[in-house]
């Protein structure tokens, strides 16, 4: 079994641009991407700031900023599902969020890994309830711009 290296010192910034995302500190966010951070770069937790930027912003302000930075807006959480940011809002029940992406090139129809679109998850009430009780509460800790230390 191979292991990832993750540079300390990229992953000092992605905390950075990370803490920018839940503070709202859309500078600090567009200064870090300005000087080089690569939003493509997941962490050590497989989360990329894309789907940060969907649980903690719900202006959807710093998903515009990353997009501008040619961040992936499909980037596929591993370590959850291979859940992009689409799937994330769609649990969350955030339709706006999810039209956001769309309009910004996202692909609805990118499967997890059971085979659930985003375009299509929001519909089914099982996979509501076992969100709820997977995240304990994550739709309304995302549909709010609280930050959660679950998620930290």
């Amino acid at each position: 079994m191979s292991s990832t290296y993750y540079d300390p010192t990229a992953l000092a910034r992605i905390d950075t641009a990370r803490a920018a995302i839940r503070n709202h500190d859309y500078m600090q966010l567009s200064t870090l991407l300005a000087h080089g951070l690569n939003p493509n770069q997941p962490s050590s937790d497989g989360r990329f700031l894309v789907h940060d930027s969907i649980m903690y912003d719900a202006s959807g302000t710093s998903i515009d900023i990353l997009k501008h930075h040619h961040a992936d807006i499909n980037a596929r959480w591993r370590s959850y599902l291979n859940w992009t940011p689409a799937h994330i809002a769609w649990f969350s029940g955030r339709a706006d969020i999810v039209e956001k992406l769309r309009r910004l090139g996202a692909d609805l129809s990118l499967e997890d890994s059971r085979g659930w679109s985003a375009s299509r998850a929001v519909r089914c009430p099982i996979t509501q309830i076992e969100t709820k009780r997977k995240f304990m509460g994550f739709a309304p800790m995302v549909s709010h711009t609280t930050d959660n230390p679950f998620f930290s």
